[in-house]
């Protein structure tokens, strides 16, 4: 069993539904008009990271939207490359930054705020995930919100239930939330 997605067959995953999620949040993007929008995240080997970039070209797809491939900035590993990263997008006049995590996200904004670049004045900032790290952030961030508890609840119920010799589902997919905030006002 994992907690998480993977690549392996015959595992049981308990996740959240990235990819349901980054396609929401990058519609509602889109939807409010942000057609130059930056995506920045790490690597792409993960599978969250393929999960979510799947959600988030399946949203421009479903909008009916062509994605910019020189605004997507991926595999990004370092807090140097992300700041050069930064200055590339605003030089390239994005709207809104998407980043793949809370990690990259805080580095964004550390990188914006050096840069004395207004959020959401002068461009807009979402996370595909949130956490304690974009907590106090002001201005709050737009983020997706996952229940960390309940994947350990689902998780420590179905490693019971495999136990037990009861029937599991193979593959688990918890909700999420999406959270507005004002950083995409």
């Amino acid at each position: 069993m994992t907690i998480g997605s993977s690549n392996y067959t015959g595992v049981i995953q308990i996740d959240h539904n990235h990819k349901s999620a980054c396609k929401e949040l990058t519609s509602i993007i889109l939807m409010k008009g942000m057609k130059r929008i930056a995506l920045i995240g790490g690597d792409e080997n993960h599978v969250v990271t393929q999960s979510r970039l799947r959600g988030f070209r399946e949203a421009y797809e479903k909008m009916g939207e062509v994605i910019d491939p020189t605004m997507l900035f991926l595999n990004l590993d370092n807090h140097v490359v992300i700041d050069k990263i930064v200055e590339e997008v605003l030089e390239r006049k994005a709207e809104c930054i998407l980043c793949m995590d809370d990690a990259v996200c805080s580095r964004v904004l550390k990188k914006l705020r050096e840069k004395h670049v207004k959020v959401p004045k002068d461009i807009r900032v979402a996370s595909f995930y949130n956490s304690s790290v974009l907590e106090n952030n002001v201005p709050s961030i737009t983020s997706l919100s996952f229940d960390a508890k309940e994947l350990g609840m689902v998780a420590c119920k179905t490693v019971l239930d495999v136990i037990e010799g009861a029937e599991v589902e193979t593959r688990t997919l918890l909700p999420y939330e999406v959270v507005l905030k004002e950083s995409t006002k």
